[in-house]
């Protein structure tokens, strides 16, 4: 199911959720889908780190 079909359906969802937690909220927001790229994000940033680490390495043992 794609993120496009889900949000088609998001009023649906949101009514569900209504029901299920309406003596619990007293307003339901509008529901939006999105893909979460998060765990991409990291691991990029991960690499660039550990590239900077390499590089100050070599930098500090031809220093020497």
């Amino acid at each position: 199911m794609s993120v496009a079909e889900v949000n088609s359906h998001s009023s649906e969802i949101r009514y569900k959720l209504g029901a299920r937690i309406r003596h619990q909220a007293r307003v339901i927001p509008t529901l939006t889908f999105f893909l979460d790229d998060t765990n991409e994000y990291v691991e990029h940033m991960d690499k660039l780190f550990d590239k900077i680490s390499r590089d100050r390495k070599e930098t500090d043992e031809q220093a020497d």
